[in-house]
């Protein structure tokens, strides 16, 4: 129950996020709202098909990653694609997020607790090239305007937007795990950077602050 009810507050907060881009009441924003609703439902239920199919068994959980999934694909794109575009995008979102999750959880073995990169990471990369795709000048005229780079590459034909995402994405990509690597170093001069796996096993909240936070019957 608390998972779920994070997950909604996440939700709402998210929609303030993609429709208030737009920076006034238009029909851009109006367009991120919806899209953004859409793409995040669609992330819910791709989720829940893939683990009905893979383990026989959906769970909230595994629906409520798809719904951040969906959310994360959609944010780069709220204020460009459509309806349908939204639809491709949030479905999507989820499959590339939930076998970038089993792959990094399971196989590589990274130490990413909150899913964050596999979630965030993978379905931020898609969301961004999904933008080089799908981008329209029925939503956004500004995507034709003067010195702009035009339509997505399934509207017009054109790869000149995917290829300035794509150089974005990785431009993204590495800034940020050489900035991260840096605060990471720094920390690790005061600091190690992860409890011990004693600690883990009793838990954060009992090892350093003396309480629970949960109490369960």
């Amino acid at each position: 129950p608390y998972a779920f009810l994070g997950a909604i507050l996440l939700f709402i907060g998210w929609l303030g996020f993609n429709a208030g881009s737009a920076g006034e009441m238009n029909d851009i924003a109006i367009n991120a709202f919806i899209v953004s609703i859409i793409s995040a439902a669609c992330g819910f239920l791709s989720w829940v098909v893939l683990e009905w199919f893979i383990h026989k068994k959906p769970t909230i959980l595994g629906g409520l990653s798809g719904l951040v999934a969906g959310l994360v694909g959609i944010t780069p794109a709220c204020g460009y694609v459509d309806i349908y575009a939204s639809l491709v995008i949030g479905a999507l979102s989820s499959v590339f997020c939930y076998f970038g999750l089993s792959f990094i959880k399971y196989k590589l073995k990274w130490d990413d607790s909150l899913d964050a990169f596999s979630l965030h990471g993978i379905g931020g990369i898609w969301g961004g090239i999904a933008t080089g795709l799908f981008a329209s000048a029925k939503v956004n005229p500004n995507v034709i305007a003067q010195n702009a780079l035009g339509e997505g590459f399934f509207i017009s034909g054109s790869l000149e937007l995917l290829k300035e995402q794509f150089f974005a994405i990785v431009i993204c990509v590495v800034l940020s795990a050489l900035v991260s690597f840096i605060i990471f170093k720094i920390i690790s001069c005061f600091t190690d950077l992860r409890v011990k796996e004693e600690v883990e096993q009793k838990g954060l909240d009992v090892s350093l602050h003396g309480e629970k936070a949960y109490t369960l019957a």
